[in-house]
């Protein structure tokens, strides 16, 4: 088997991560124009040894153990109800859980949240 460049590692991670060759060829070579790097992406996927590993790197994400929403629901709710935990992460993991949920609605702006959380932290402080 031939060993991929460094280069030709990362452009496989990459397109793994987003399956697009183009986005793949850029992050590698972020001087290269969309069009060269579309050509230049599949020319690259079509390379037996990118295509060997393109594949492993699938199998191996798709063999992973990924916690599935409830298992991700309850690992949060053993943090928000462990009163060893500190309570910004209590916080945290109760946003994060009703984010899972459905429960938020639009995202807030990062200021916004920021800014409330703090607040949180404060009515709780004063209980």
């Amino acid at each position: 088997m031939t060993t991929l460049s460094l280069s030709h590692q990362k452009f496989v991670q990459v397109y793994v991560s987003h399956a697009n060759a183009a986005r793949a060829y850029q992050a590698v070579y972020p001087e290269a124009s969309m069009d060269s790097a579309r050509k230049a992406g599949s020319r690259l996927l079509r390379q037996p040894e990118v295509a060997a590993e393109v594949e492993r790197l699938r199998r191996l994400s798709e063999s992973a153990s990924v916690m599935d929403l409830a298992q991700k629901r309850e690992f949060l709710a053993r943090i928000i109800h462990d009163p060893g935990q500190k309570t910004a992460d209590r916080l945290r993991a109760l946003k994060l859980d009703a984010e899972l949920a459905g429960e938020m609605g639009f995202p807030r702006a990062a200021n916004d949240s920021d800014e409330a959380a703090g607040e949180i932290v404060q009515a709780i402080r004063h209980v």
